[in-house]
């Protein structure tokens, strides 16, 4: 994954290299390549953090609610004696313990992005890939734990949680009346879904997709060790969520559940940490595509235009326009377009 500097990406909408693009029809503009070990944690580290300082804040806020959300009771639910038929497998201890899902999770990718970052000195590609790392663990633990409490689904050895001496006691209602110790039975209250499972995934997808990146693994060239090497990371998380399973302490139904959103938030976070802002992706899109993609540019409204796109007078379709730089509440003009105005500054189209 090559994350482009925002500088470049806003030089390359003005450059007049694009004109005869434009002109030409179907040959392609190709960036300047980043220049490999121009972009280090001293060079460019503090601007990155000071750019990027509102996503920390969201990532530390998304702490603090993760652990209120551990804090919270779950939903008890209403268990009968005719559901305990399937409640009454053993308890067993986790054969893959909690503390080691942020290792492998967490902590194995960061290694692999801080030995991508050694070989290639891009601090962009480090930080958005573990900023997308661990917002993708992140949210996906946010909205784990949140169904877990509200949905109160009893794990498969739920009974022995409930009466550790194998004396099953009910209310007038047929409801169970637990006596084992609390803890114990408030973890058996949190079956659905698996966040061993959606953990794993989630951690461990988004690796797999920064591998894929990294090695290239659809360059049509047909090294299928690098799929094996893609699929490595996936098939650990799937064994993980099948070691759930075979420890009774969860259904089926929750190690899929847990697994599908799991990977959905890696990928929706691999997505957005590629594209560090809507300005600056667009921006690039513009300068790498062909020419044919520039005239699509030509259906979006002109105020789109004008707010996303530095210079307008590039594109035929916005000649005659004028926009308002609202980051200054500036006007700008530019000298390639001689019927560009200032006046008052909004997006309005010249009569003709």
């Amino acid at each position: 994954m090559r994350v482009e500097n925002p500088a470049n990406a806003s030089h390359c909408l003005s450059s007049p290299d694009l004109l005869p693009l434009i002109e030409q029809g179907n040959k392609e503009y190709k960036m300047d390549e980043v220049q490999l070990g121009s972009h280090t944690i001293r060079s460019h580290g503090v601007t990155i953090a000071k750019t990027h300082m509102h996503d920390w804040l969201i990532l530390l806020l998304l702490v603090v609610i993760w652990v209120v959300i551990l804090i919270i009771h779950p939903f008890y639910r209403f268990v009968g004696k005719d559901m305990m038929d399937d409640l009454r497998y053993p308890l067993k201890s986790n054969t893959v313990p909690v503390w080691a899902v942020p290792m492998y999770a967490v902590l194995l990718p960061m290694l692999i992005f801080i030995f991508v970052y050694i070989r290639r000195r891009d601090v962009y590609d480090l930080h958005h890939a573990v900023l997308g790392l661990l917002f993708s663990v992140l949210v996906t633990a946010v909205i784990t734990d949140s169904i877990k409490n509200a949905v109160g689904r009893p794990r498969p050895d739920f009974f022995w949680r409930c009466f550790p001496d194998g004396k099953d006691v009910y209310d007038k209602w047929g409801n169970v009346i637990c006596h084992g110790d609390k803890s114990v039975i408030r973890e058996g209250h949190k079956s659905f879904p698996s966040g061993h499972t959606s953990w794993s995934f989630a951690g461990l997808s988004f690796l797999s997709l920064y591998l894929s990146g990294k090695i290239k693994v659809f360059d049509r060239r047909g090294h299928v060790a690098k799929l094996c090497i893609v699929f490595l990371p996936l098939l650990v998380a799937s064994l993980v969520g099948i070691s759930r399973v075979d420890d009774y302490w969860h259904h089926w139904q929750d190690v899929f559940a847990g697994g599908l959103l799991g990977w959905y938030i890696a990928h929706t976070m691999e997505l957005f940490s590629l594209i560090t802002s809507s300005i600056n992706f667009l921006k690039s899109i513009i300068c790498r595509a062909r020419s044919g993609y520039i005239l699509l540019l030509a259906v979006l409204p002109a105020t789109i235009r004008c707010k996303w796109f530095g210079d307008l007078c590039l594109f035929p379709s916005n000649r005659g326009v004028y926009c308002k730089y609202s980051k200054h509440n500036q006007c700008r003009e530019s000298s390639k377009c001689n019927d560009r105005r200032d006046s008052d500054c909004e997006p309005t189209r010249i009569n003709r």
